[in-house]
């Protein structure tokens, strides 16, 4: 029999339908409907961005919460309001970045989404002062003004502070779990699709708990490597201009606001990075609009039957860059659309209830049929740090299927051919403590069906930096106004050994002294041995080259010797047409 094929995987104009697969779940009570409300009952399936099932995550539908149990799956019954037409889905879980979804009341029957877990915790002293607060992944950085935070009830935030810090790698199954599944409202207020130059979360909580969130009238400036040259088909360069887009959780939807631009940057390795400014705090991404003419049908089988499963597609674009989608499949199978004509994609399913996984690779030019097969290991995992407290983890099974595990426990499957002397390596999240980036590190190995306790045990210290490092600090010399908590962009030309010159861009805020990290191989300088660096020139700029200073020459300073360079911005020349950027020329008033 020839499968129909009706429903849509991926967003359309008039939004996206996200559904998955059912289980038991232990959940709030809930009040029967009214007649301004209707019954909907529904089945989810949550996992994490590694395909692994999540549980105890929290579905809050309608003012109602709902769990998912050991399998990550839910079924229950919840009330909506009858005129609805779209209903939001938030899904959260301690240790993972929160994920929302706005599905169509009418398709409210299977609910499926992935979340990411939390990358890194980072302390911070004191929260009130001006400062950069760096990722220890692809070089993302948060530079924040004085007394920028405030508490849920206005009051100034002070002292210290845990930042869940997020950078997402665009080329990875990070993406598998984009919030909203990547779905926006512009400017125009038209639904679209968004394909990923870069995406930052960050929550920022006190001692308390509470959230902070910027005080009014502060900004901070977000930046982060981008990881490939090409996004839609269109070439990065330094200034291209990306909409900015934050990730709303009430709505289920990214909405657009501001402009970020693409930077020079040594330390990423396509030699860009992307920046912008923000007056909030969400999931903050670099987008553009990703429309395509072309669609697919895809379908899941076993043995010659259809099955309904969970679908996760990872798009590769001719030009590298990639974007991903996750829904339901039903049994009669669904029309992919918005893909586009020339791209590889390589599917991940799931089966309702059955536990059934499989995969497939496809182009863009034929229907699709995933296979799906029982899996041949099947083990409840969970992590814990020396003293038995429970933590997230992830790691490698057999160093080459990636695994996420959430508090208390994960189901992890695979279809592993060798399967009977499974070898489990897990670590934690990166913690930022003591100036020191540390996390526990364990393994563990087990037969294909056992539960699974690793221990994280092993204490792994890694330095915040392996370049040299000094300290700048940006102030004003006749500078006629209030340049107070505002980002200083100091730029560090490094020439080597071989007469080669390379540039750094570092945001730093005005009137405080800051520690600046060089990268590998830059350890020090050729004149004591110490590395390949022959002189260092700085230049200090603000408000798009308005004020300005620059230092010339060769600093014979020692690694981590403590030295600092202040630098006297006053106004420049470019009213006069000299460009800032070459040579910064200034004139003392």
């Amino acid at each position: 029999m020839q499968p129909t094929w009706k429903q849509v995987l991926l967003a359309s104009m008039l939004g996206l339908s996200l559904v998955g697969c059912g289980g038991s779940s232990s959940n709030d009570p809930v009040t029967p409907p009214t007649q301004s409300t209707i019954q909907k009952q529904v089945s989810a399936l949550i996992l994490t961005a590694t395909g692994n099932t999540i549980n105890n995550a929290k579905i809050k539908i309608a003012g109602q919460t709902f769990s998912t149990d050991v399998l990550g799956q839910a079924s229950f019954s919840v009330n909506i309001p009858q005129n609805a037409q779209y209903v939001v889905v938030q899904i959260e879980k301690a240790g993972f970045v929160s994920q929302a979804l706005r599905i169509k009341a009418s398709e409210l029957a299977n609910i499926s989404a992935s979340l990411l877990m939390v990358k890194n915790l980072i302390e911070v002293a004191a929260i009130e002062q001006a400062q950069i607060i760096e990722s220890s992944e692809l070089n993302a950085s948060i530079s924040i003004p004085a007394n920028a935070f405030v508490r849920p009830n206005g009051q100034l935030a002070t002292g210290k502070v845990v930042v869940e810090f997020t950078p997402w790698d665009i080329q990875s199954n990070d993406l598998n779990a984009m919030p909203a599944n990547g779905v926006a409202q512009n400017n125009q207020n038209h639904i679209v699709d968004l394909i990923s130059a870069g995406m930052i979360s960050a929550t920022f909580k006190n001692q308390q708990g509470e959230i902070l969130q910027l005080a009014r009238g502060k900004s901070a400036d977000l930046m982060m490597d981008l990881l490939i040259e090409n996004i839609a088909n269109q070439e990065m360069t330094v200034g291209t201009e990306i909409p900015m887009w934050y990730f709303d959780e009430a709505k289920g939807l990214w909405l657009e606001e501001g402009t970020g631009h693409v930077v020079e940057s040594v330390q990423s390795s396509t030699g860009l990075a992307v920046h912008a400014s923000v007056s909030h705090f969400s999931t903050w991404n670099w987008d553009l609009e990703f429309e395509n003419d072309g669609s697919l049908l895809v379908q899941c089988m076993t043995e010659g039957q259809a099955l309904p499963c969970h679908a996760v597609a990872e798009i590769r674009l001719n030009d590298g860059s990639r974007v991903t989608k996750y829904s339901h499949i039903p049994v009669s199978g669904l029309e992919v659309v918005n893909i586009p004509t020339q791209a590889s994609i390589a599917w991940k399913a799931y089966g309702v209830k059955n536990g059934l996984i499989g995969q497939a690779q496809s182009s863009t030019d034929a229907p699709v049929i995933i296979e799906l097969q029982v899996p041949t290991t099947k083990n409840n995992v969970s992590c814990e740090l020396a003293d038995g407290t429970a933590t997230s983890c992830q790691g490698l099974l057999n160093n080459q299927i990636p695994f996420t595990i959430g508090v208390p426990s994960t189901q992890v499957v695979s279809t592993l051919v060798n399967h009977q002397n499974l070898q489990w390596q897990a670590k934690t999240p990166l913690m930022w403590k003591n100036n020191q980036w540390v996390r526990y590190r364990g393994t563990q190995v087990s037969d294909a069906s056992e539960n699974v306790v690793i221990k994280l045990t092993e204490l792994e210290t890694l330095a915040d930096t392996l370049g040299l490092d000094f300290y700048a600090e940006c102030k004003a010399y006749a500078v006629g106004e209030d340049l107070t908590g505002q980002p200083c962009e100091l730029t560090v030309e490094i020439e080597n050994t071989d007469r080669e010159w390379n540039r750094l861009v570092y945001q730093i805020p005005f009137g405080v002294r800051t520690k600046i990290e060089l990268p590998e191989p830059y350890t020090g300088f050729e004149v004591y041995d110490q590395g390949p660096i022959h002189s260092i020139n700085l230049f200090a700029s603000m408000l798009n080259g308005r004020y300005c200073d620059t230092m010339f020459g060769s600093y014979g300073f020692e690694r981590h010797s403590g030295m600092s360079f202040i630098m006297e911005l006053a106004p420049s020349r470019i009213d006069e047409g000299i460009d800032a950027d070459e040579g910064c020329i200034t004139t003392p008033t």
